[in-house]
């Protein structure tokens, strides 16, 4: 939405011509408002769509096992502490 924002009030100064030269800054910031939607879309995208399950479940698996070797590792520094 900002982007069409942006790329309006562009089109309207140029053709106000309060842009030095209209016809380059016009097609320059137009440029970038396109990519900038199609960036947007490409990360709404990425953000919809579901990991594949063996994927989530292999991350399930390794956080599971770092926990594990972190309550370990901190139980054995406690005990070392505390003889």
């Amino acid at each position: 939405m900002v982007w069409v924002w942006i790329a309006s009030l562009v089109t309207k100064y140029s053709l106000e011509g309060k842009l030095p030269d209209p016809s380059l800054v016009q097609e320059v910031i137009l440029k970038t408002a396109i990519e900038g939607r199609t960036a947007i879309g490409r990360l709404l995208n990425q953000l919809n769509t579901q990991l594949p399950f063996p994927y989530a479940h292999t991350v399930a698996a390794i956080v599971k096992a770092f926990i594990i070797l972190l309550a370990v590792q901190a139980g054995m520094i406690c005990g070392y502490a505390i003889r």
